[in-house]
């Protein structure tokens, strides 16, 4: 993504966010319009859409007034239709990234799986139509603060470069739940399979790291915590990166007077869906109190 970035860098100038409203003219047809922290962001010069790979869709719009340049850039994967996805996202999630890029700074969006969310209304091989709004954090080029886009919308023709198969099932996963009182959704996601019949799947974000496991996993039903026979287990820790002796780590269903339960709703040779709600106890690095998880979902794409 840093490598896009810089690309994206050297091809815009600076300035403030203004110029025409309403839908632009856009070369070759079509039409787009955003707005940035308030300000319109119109007259779009250049509009692309590409896809160029099974699931993966790029959306470069290109504002260009004098030697002042902007641009706004959102790179999606594992798309396998139209819907909602959300922005801030990585492996194995449906959904993408959002960049902007004003006077030679640059903005992304954090891994947080809830920094924005793209809406695809219509999506073929010639044609993507669509909206989206995120919020993006100072990356690099002298960027400071944080960029609102908002408003956001598309309908551009687009450009396919091939012929692809759908996206695999094992790609597109989700993970959510209000955990510890505030929304969570993860925004990478593994799952793997043992001889056992054990489901590990892990999903992270920039607020936690969530390991999940299921054994054996053999029909639908309740997988209660840490208890013989049908039974899960669930650890909480730090992102990736973050220190694991501050206030994001530790929980585990295997301390003592963990309550909770993992229930398999759905389950077939591709996919496995349920839900879960869980008290973890502290287990370590700074956790003092135990961590609550409320309304958790999951929908995994089994390997």
């Amino acid at each position: 993504m840093r490598a896009s970035l810089v690309l994206l860098l050297v091809a815009c100038g600076g300035g403030s966010p203004t110029g025409p409203s309403g839908p632009p003219s856009l070369p070759g047809g079509g039409s787009a319009t955003a707005t940035v922290d308030g300000q319109a962001l119109g007259g779009f010069t250049l509009a692309n859409a590409t896809h160029a790979f099974s699931g993966g869709y790029t959306i470069s719009l290109t504002q260009t007034q004098g030697t002042v340049g902007r641009s706004i850039t959102l790179s999606l994967m594992n798309i396998p239709g139209p819907g909602t996805y959300p922005l801030g996202t990585g492996a194995g999630v449906s959904g993408g990234t959002g960049i902007y890029v004003d006077a030679g700074a640059g903005w992304t969006t954090p891994l947080s799986g809830e920094a924005g969310t793209i809406t695809l209304t219509t999506l073929t091989d010639t044609r993507i139509v669509g909206s989206f709004a995120f919020t993006a954090d100072q990356v690099t080029g002298g960027a400071t603060g944080s960029r609102a886009i908002t408003g956001g919308s598309f309908d551009l023709p687009m450009t396919t470069t091939g012929t692809f198969a759908p996206v695999p099932e094992r790609n597109r996963n989700v993970i959510r739940a209000t955990l510890g009182g505030a929304s969570y959704n993860a925004s990478t996601i593994i799952a793997a399979q043992a001889s056992n019949n054990a489901l590990v799947i892990a999903g992270n974000n920039t607020r936690y790291s969530i390991a999940m496991t299921i054994v054996p996993l053999t029909a639908t039903g309740s997988y209660p915590l840490g208890q013989p026979g049908l039974a899960s287990s669930i650890v909480i820790s730090a992102p990736p990166g973050a220190s694991t002796t501050g206030p994001l780590c530790c929980w585990s269903s295997a301390v003592g007077g963990a309550t909770g339960s993992v229930v398999v709703t759905s389950l077939t040779a591709t996919r496995v869906q349920g839900t879960f709600t869980f008290t973890l106890p502290a287990s370590g690095g700074g956790a003092t109190s135990a961590l609550v998880a409320t309304g958790g979902s999951f929908d995994i794409g089994l390997p």
